[in-house]
């Protein structure tokens, strides 16, 4: 994939996750689509496409969804440099290890989008686990297909 070939694969799949993966939630909850290309097309692309892919990634994603504050411009440029400086010292050629990566990234962005998003009010300690896990697992079932796409059959 040529590297701007990613900004419109992320704003096609942005498309798709406001229509059909809306109709496809559960309890409200749907995979984050837009993260999981972005931590696995950081995979392939060098510090200054990446940091560009999650600028772009963060301010599409606020755009078109209604938050508290405006967090994803924050954490998607982050989350970007951060799996890019991964990528150089640990080497994840490995489908197992990008899944895991995607694991982990997920479950943090996910708890912390949550945590800045409540305004203030309490959410009870078991839906809060069960947005976090769902979409964490909701994530995971899509992820091997987006590895697919980006880095081809092998």
């Amino acid at each position: 994939m040529k590297k701007w070939h990613f900004f419109a694969f992320i704003f096609i799949c942005l498309l798709l996750q406001l229509t059909f993966l809306h109709g496809l939630s559960l309890w409200g909850v749907r995979p984050n689509l837009i993260l999981i290309i972005l931590i696995i097309s950081c995979l392939k692309l060098d510090l200054k496409w990446a940091v560009a892919l999650g600028i772009y990634s963060g301010f599409m994603q606020e755009l078109f969804t209604i938050n508290a504050l405006p967090v994803d411009i924050f954490l998607y440029p982050a989350v970007s440099l951060l799996v890019v400086k991964l990528s150089r010292k640990i080497t994840l050629e490995n489908n197992l290890l990008r899944l895991i990566l995607v694991l982990v990234v997920v479950l943090t962005v996910s708890a912390i989008r949550l945590a800045m998003n409540t305004s203030g009010q309490i959410i009870p300690m078991g839906v809060m686990f069960r947005t976090i896990l769902l979409e964490m697992a909701l994530s995971l079932i899509v992820t091997p297909l987006v590895i697919k796409v980006i880095y081809g059959s092998r």
